[in-house]
């Protein structure tokens, strides 16, 4: 039977290391076992080179991390431990994340602290025991980095999409934390250990593709759920990357001499019409849902407010020789300029907010008046804490509710004093656009321009009121 040479045994236990076998004398073991099975292949006619592709193509390429595995999970009892708990909380937590979704779609009650335990389960004992177990397998210093990347990037992920599911305070820096871990540290670590392994050929520049792609993916569903401008183009850009140059490139170099499809590739594909199509659609037709069903509704209140408007401007000229027609007058001039007031309000908070003007002149009170906001608006799930706070011009609140306040008690003067405070509810009405304590920051632009609709309406529904009174008194 033919020797190997010093320079054959150094080739393969240079192939072996790089599976990461760390286990004492495992290594030095495996090394004896490929020697003996080439030089049984070189014994029957083939040469060092043939043999040694023969041997390693019937071992595979995920033996030696395999065997390592079951050698420490048959010898080491904390690996044991770890591996059995990594498995459990991994299934347990999906599982119950699964059965959190589907309640959260029915709206049962139950959704909420499902959701809270699926998602502990995964970040804080799924994640820190698939770190514990990825170290005990390899050792690598080198790998280190990605692994701790990745646990921070994933961990902090979840906490932040359950607490931006629950409304809790503080989900955006959570997210912007899991973002940052992702694009900034765990994608760079993952590129170069890749290019170590691959080199700068082919799959190594598939893998810096792929990896750009996913970071643009990964940066738009997080622009997305932050209700930023470019979350579309960036998660559009990201699966074109991925699904249509990357994918099919590292097929071709991968798969193309294969006999049979592999299960990998079966996963590969499976994985990216089940998670990136569908949620990349889903994601970019769910503003557009959001704001046809917005306009809608802006149009429908502003069709009434049109009607109110006019019904109230006609019955006080049906009334021109009345004795309160000064009174009538005063009152829809009054109630005028409050509706004015609102008007341009939200007029300055849509243009602040990245809403396009109309062409070729921007007039005040577009949103008051006839012109519609659809297709011009920029950012509407934009914190209307952030207009108020940066944008000049802007009313604040505390300014609006004085002039509401004092409309109200101009209003509330017409009534009897058996009536006194009839008219209360309209700033019942203007508490309801108020956030719950400590979710200020939260309550977006497009929940206070629905509001603020509600609020005109109202207004002019209690001057229909007053009017009608005082017609009939005469």
């Amino acid at each position: 039977m033919p020797d190997l040479d010093r320079g054959h045994i150094e080739l393969i236990a240079h192939d072996i290391a790089r599976h990461d076998i760390c286990y004492s004398h495992l290594g030095d073991e495996l090394i004896d076992h490929v020697c003996c099975e080439v030089e049984s292949e070189m014994g029957n006619g083939f040469d060092f080179g043939e043999a040694y592709t023969r041997v390693m193509n019937r071992i595979g390429p995920q033996r030696f991390r395999k065997i390592q595995e079951e050698t420490l999970y048959a010898v080491d009892t904390k690996y044991r431990n770890m591996k059995k708990t990594m498995k459990v909380s991994g299934i347990a937590g999906t599982i119950i994340l699964g059965f959190a979704a589907m309640f959260k779609i029915q709206h049962w009650p139950p959704a909420g602290i499902l959701l809270t335990l699926g998602a502990v389960t995964l970040a804080f004992v799924f994640m820190p025991s698939s770190l514990m177990v990825l170290w005990k397998e390899s050792h690598s210093r080198k790998r280190l980095f990605l692994y701790i990347s990745a646990l921070m990037a994933g961990a902090f992920f979840i906490i932040g999409t359950l607490f931006k599911l629950q409304h809790w305070p503080g989900a955006g820096v959570i997210l912007t934390i899991s973002a940052i871990s992702g694009v900034v540290l765990f994608m760079p670590a993952f590129i170069a250990g890749r290019l170590r392994e691959h080199g700068k050929g082919q799959v190594g520049a598939i893998t810096v593709l792929a990896a750009v792609g996913a970071m643009l993916y990964g940066t738009g569903m997080f622009f997305k759920i932050m209700h930023w401008p470019l979350s579309g183009a960036l998660m559009f850009t990201g699966m074109v990357v991925l699904c249509l140059v990357a994918v099919p490139w590292y097929t071709v170099i991968t798969w193309k001499d294969e006999a049979h499809i592999s299960a990998r590739f079966i996963y590969l594909l499976t994985g990216l019409l089940l998670v990136i199509v569908p949620g990349a659609l889903i994601n970019l037709n769910l503003q557009r849902s959001f704001d046809e069903g917005f306009y809608r509704f802006h149009e429908d209140q502003v069709t009434m407010r049109h009607y109110l408007t006019e019904n109230n401007d006609l019955l006080v000229a049906s009334n021109s020789g009345s004795p309160d027609y000064e009174i009538m007058t005063g009152l829809n001039r009054r109630t005028s300029e409050m509706i004015e007031l609102i008007g341009l309000i939200q007029e300055k908070m849509f243009l602040l907010s990245g809403g396009m003007p109309e062409s070729p002149v921007e007039e005040a009170g577009t949103i008051s008046g006839n012109g519609s906001i659809r297709g011009r608006w920029g950012m509407p799930f934009q914190p209307f804490a952030e207009i108020v706070s940066t944008g000049p011009g802007t009313l604040a609140q505390k300014e609006l509710d004085e002039a509401l306040s004092g409309y109200v008690d101009y209003i509330n003067g017409f009534l009897p004093g058996t009536e006194a405070g009839r008219y209360d509810w309209l700033v019942d009405l203007s508490d309801n656009f108020r956030a719950m304590p400590g979710e200020e920051k939260n309550l977006s632009l497009i929940s206070w321009m629905h509001s603020l609709e509600l609020l005109k309406n109202g207004i002019l529904i209690a001057e229909t009121d007053i009017l009608r009174s005082l017609a009939g008194n005469n």
